[in-house]
């Protein structure tokens, strides 16, 4: 098989072992019989991807509730960073994305 007869898969196996390995383009190219121009030309067309961004984490706990003893929680803290913030069971959804928002650009 020659380097023309491989079809958008197989080069984007071959582009993509590549990247995972150590050889430069040239060893890879001779190991698996490949033409560099060609290799190479199918690394431009295909942009190694970013892995995303990692996304924060935040704590996240159950507050019993102390007149309660059903086991179930009154509501629950959220940890982010150095704040602490308790939401109560019924809590307004927009006033908590105001305050999770206020905190994260304080972050």
């Amino acid at each position: 098989m020659t380097t023309s007869d491989l079809d958008d898969g197989q080069w984007q196996r071959h582009v993509a072992q590549w990247r995972a390995g150590g050889l430069t383009v040239p060893a890879y190219c001779e190991a698996h019989g490949l033409a560099v121009g060609a290799m190479r030309y199918q690394i431009r067309r295909r942009p190694a991807v970013e892995a995303p961004a990692p996304m924060p984490l935040a704590r996240v706990e159950r507050v019993p509730d102390a007149g309660q003893s059903t086991g179930r929680s009154s509501g629950i803290v959220i940890e982010l960073g150095r704040a602490r913030i308790r939401v109560e069971r019924g809590a307004d959804a927009a006033t908590l994305a105001t305050v999770l928002a206020a905190v994260e650009t304080t972050r």
